[in-house]
């Protein structure tokens, strides 16, 4: 997700991350929202996977791979980027693990502190995906 939101959501944490973000996107379950992800940093060239969440009774069903899917097609087909890029974090190693089973390769990693509560210091890994 991202590490100042707290599950669940609430429509405020929601309207807080949506400044600056584009296409923002949800999946639905027999019409609920169980996932949602957004896009922001928009360059010529690539832009970022955001707020990426699915509901956890929803996790490992196939919903997680039909959100980032229709975000990488949102992507290509309605920003005209190449490239999608995303930052993962090292606690999250079923995440990772998942990202890379989509095709998402390492770029690069990074020391993150900002919204951790406790202050404790954690590895964001930015990965990346040609579209």
């Amino acid at each position: 997700m991202y590490p100042s939101g707290r599950f669940p959501l609430t429509p405020e944490q929601v309207e807080a991350a949506l400044k600056n973000r584009w296409k923002p996107t949800v999946a639905l379950h027999q019409e609920t929202v169980i996932g949602f992800a957004n896009i922001y940093d928009l360059e010529e060239q690539v832009c970022w996977l955001g707020n990426a969440i699915v509901a956890p009774a929803h996790r490992g069903a196939g919903a997680a791979s039909h959100l980032i899917t229709m975000m990488m097609e949102i992507a290509k087909r309605d920003l005209g980027v190449p490239k999608l890029r995303l930052v993962c974090h090292n606690a999250n190693v079923p995440t990772l693990l998942f990202y890379t089973k989509m095709g998402f390769k390492p770029l690069a990693i990074s020391e993150k502190r900002y919204g951790m509560p406790d202050g404790r210091r954690i590895v964001g890994i930015q990965m990346e995906i040609e579209l």
